[in-house]
């Protein structure tokens, strides 16, 4: 992530890192323990960034503006969510962790994977078969691509 601030540090949005109590206040909330690589990223390198209009959404933190819109918390509760509005039980199998505001990013909530594979979903509002497609790569991939389309 450092390499990346010095290179796009202007054109990417970085929030600064979390404290990991507030990793574990939102586990339980979410009712998911987060893979390794993503408490990394939470507590380590960013609460969350954006680049162009994608995202891999925050952890709610109410000392940091930034969280107050779009944070992991309410972006996988069925009742605040804009995603899945047909088939929220959905959110019991997968939590979002980001999106370009048409397809959204997900993980698998039932492995238990140090650096669990994303899957992306085309149709998330879909009332009839919503399809998750499983990809071969995981979170730094996830943003490697988010950069490339950004900037390539």
């Amino acid at each position: 992530m450092s390499s990346l601030d010095d290179e796009f540090g202007g054109d990417i949005g970085f929030i600064k890192p979390c404290d990991i109590n507030l990793v574990d206040k939102a586990e339980k909330q979410l009712g998911f323990q987060f893979p390794t690589v993503f408490k990394q990223l939470y507590h380590e390198e960013s609460n969350g960034l954006r680049i162009d209009n994608k995202i891999i959404y925050s952890i709610y933190d109410e000392k940091e503006k930034k969280t107050f819109s779009e944070n992991l918390q309410r972006i996988n509760n069925p009742e605040t969510s804009y995603w899945f509005k047909f088939k929220p039980e959905i959110f019991n199998d997968y939590l979002i962790i980001g999106s370009d505001g048409e397809i959204c990013f997900a993980i698998y909530r039932h492995r238990e994977l140090d650096n669990p594979t994303i899957y992306i979903c085309e149709n998330p509002n879909a009332k009839k078969d919503v399809i998750l497609e499983k990809l071969d790569f995981g979170l730094a991939d996830l943003i490697k691509v988010m950069v490339d389309n950004a900037f390539n």
